[in-house]
């Protein structure tokens, strides 16, 4: 634990053009480290999102247009990237 603390402060070092680490390098890789636990030990609002992302999901998508070709919605010919943007004099 303390070699990975140490080369996270290193890091930070050195990503400020500092070739010693100073205290604040060290306490920047303990707080991250711990940011990084809390993220890994999951939030008090999981419930809450999965709830709302079930919610979400619940609800069907739009069918497909039938005038669409093969499924695929496209823009008028104007507003295409593959119309011709000039033109031959």
């Amino acid at each position: 634990h303390a070699l990975e603390l140490m080369a996270d402060a290193q890091d930070y070092a050195h990503h400020s053009d500092r070739s010693e680490i100073q205290t604040s390098d060290l306490l920047l890789a303990v707080e991250m480290k711990k940011e990084d636990a809390s993220m890994m030990a999951g939030s008090e609002c999981e419930p809450a999102l999965l709830e709302l992302s079930q919610q979400v999901n619940r609800r069907p998508l739009p069918p497909i247009p039938t005038h669409c070709y093969g499924g695929v919605l496209l823009p008028s010919a104007e507003h295409q990237l593959t119309s011709r943007t000039f033109d031959v004099v």
